[in-house]
């Protein structure tokens, strides 16, 4: 899955233009260069709105979490703004930049016990039957120990 992050080079130039929102914290999505009308067609079916809050909540918790780590303080103004809590913030800010493996990519068990059978039994065929059934089979192909395995 991809994530769209929004770079900070937007907001740095409304920074430097003067163009911060109305309350001095973040700058307006509107007025950021952020292809928001694409994005609502590739996530939201050409519906606009989905987007600029997720796009306000992303910028809310980038400015929460800076607060945090740079200023050593905790302001809330800005996800109040957007409805988030602070666990919200937070929850978002593991998942989007410090996501495990595990949290990124998500693996049903069946899928890998699914694909551990099929293998086995894929080997299993792949012998001859009649060496199968006897138990002879070459060591050029496998050990014992192995084959009892497959046969399991």
């Amino acid at each position: 899955m991809v994530w769209y992050v929004p770079p900070l080079s937007p907001i740095q130039s409304a920074a430097d233009a003067g163009e911060l929102g109305s309350n001095g914290i973040l700058p307006d999505v509107d007025s950021l260069r952020i292809p928001v009308q694409y994005l609502a067609n590739l996530l939201t079916a050409g519906d606009t709105q989905p987007v600029l809050l997720a796009l306000k909540r992303m910028l809310a918790m980038r400015h929460y979490k800076r607060a945090e780590t740079v200023d050593g303080k905790v302001d809330t103004r800005a996800l109040e703004e957007v409805g988030l809590s602070e666990a919200q913030a937070q929850e978002m800010y593991r998942y989007l930049a410090i996501a495990n493996y595990e949290d990124r990519l998500w693996y049903r068990a069946a899928i890998v016990n699914w694909r551990v059978t099929h293998s086995r039994r894929k080997a299993v065929v792949a012998l001859p039957s009649a060496m199968v059934a006897t138990g002879l089979i070459p060591n050029s192909i496998c050990s014992t120990a192995a084959a009892s395995t497959l046969l399991m």
